[in-house]
């Protein structure tokens, strides 16, 4: 893939990178939107499709994904984030994050495990609806 590629170029965003040599430097790829979006956040699901996706090229995009995951994987049981043992994250908001202010402020916690397909613990990858 050519370093000047719009698809470079996008994937250079997601990854909050200047050049593809650097993906997975600073984490998993954003990879539901772009940084203007309100969608500009770690989504779960999204991180490990974009991680599979670019496993070949990039397999620092893996290692930076799944490391993080983990990292913010469920612990306890807290109903505002909908937190279970075991269960990874649908969306994570850095604190400072505007949107994320006015979820906390609503009720929500970060990171949020809750979703109509999210994966559960003891369901060996399979999602639950």
């Amino acid at each position: 893939m050519a370093e000047g590629s719009a698809l470079a170029r996008i994937l250079c965003e997601l990854g909050r990178v200047e050049r593809l040599s650097e993906l997975g430097t600073r984490g998993p790829l954003l990879a539901s939107s772009g940084a203007d979006s309100l969608f500009h956040c770690l989504f779960g699901r999204d991180a490990i499709r974009m991680a599979m996706d670019l496993l070949d090229d990039f397999e620092a995009v893996s290692r930076a994904t799944l490391l993080d995951l983990a990292r913010l994987q469920g612990v306890t049981y807290n109903p505002r984030g909908e937190e279970e043992p075991g269960r990874i994250l649908h969306e994570f908001r850095a604190p400072d994050d505007p949107h994320a202010i006015r979820l906390v402020e609503s009720g929500w916690d970060f990171p949020y495990r809750g979703a109509l397909r999210a994966l559960r613990p003891g369901c060996a990858g399979r999602t639950v609806d």
